[in-house]
């Protein structure tokens, strides 16, 4: 992958076109390498370019990086979204994760 060789446009402009034609795992991939690097704005942006090409699972991983930012308005929207869009789990997920952090609170 270009990303690999040290072309990160590059990479993000073929998985983009990837994405338009239907397939969606390049900008996970690519999503996943950039939240591994610490690159959390850049994994997001890939995140909703992927949900916004009807990627249910990549619509519920950045309601969990909204709630993971602070902003449970959005991860409520986009877990509520992607539960619509058939992905029932990422309200669970959501739910999972807001009782851990809950609990170490108390």
């Amino acid at each position: 992958m270009r990303e690999l060789t040290g072309d990160p446009k590059g990479a993000e402009r073929f998985a983009q076109q990837a994405a338009q034609r239907g397939n969606t795992s390049a900008l996970v991939r690519l999503l996943d390498m950039r939240e591994v690097s610490g690159n959390q704005e850049g994994a997001e942006s890939l995140g909703r370019q992927a949900a916004e090409a009807g990627d249910t699972d990549a619509m519920a991983r950045v309601a969990i990086m909204r709630e993971m930012a602070g902003d449970g308005r959005q991860a409520d929207q986009l877990a509520l979204m992607a539960a619509d869009a058939g992905n029932p789990s990422a309200l669970t997920r959501l739910a999972e994760l807001r009782s851990r952090t809950t609990s170490d609170w108390e």
